[in-house]
């Protein structure tokens, strides 16, 4: 299966220099210790589509954009399937732990 992978920014397709993974959520089996994450990845084509996407969308005062609720369609509007489980309905992970 061939996946395009855009600009999370500018939509633009092609060589994508900037990305980051986003490890929202770490569990470890009780029994063998395995440590699973959950993470979401972010993709971008420069450095200025990187601060300007930061920028735009509040990132450092209203915390990273809720990629689960896009899953579920929360983040749209489809409130009718109920509250994401990961941001309990806010729609965004704060950016520190605090």
């Amino acid at each position: 299966m061939l996946q395009i992978v855009r600009c999370t920014c500018c939509g633009k397709e092609g060589w994508l220099k900037v990305g980051f993974k986003y490890a929202h959520k770490a569990d470890s089996c009780k029994e063998c210790h395995k440590i699973s994450t959950s993470e979401w990845s972010f993709h971008f084509c420069d450095q200025e589509c990187f601060f300007k996407w930061v920028k735009d969308r509040e990132i450092e005062e209203k915390g990273i954009p809720c990629q689960d609720c896009r899953e579920t369609g929360w983040a749209f509007g489809f409130e009718s399937n109920g509250a994401c489980d990961t941001c309990d309905g806010k729609k965004r992970l704060p950016s520190s732990n605090g």
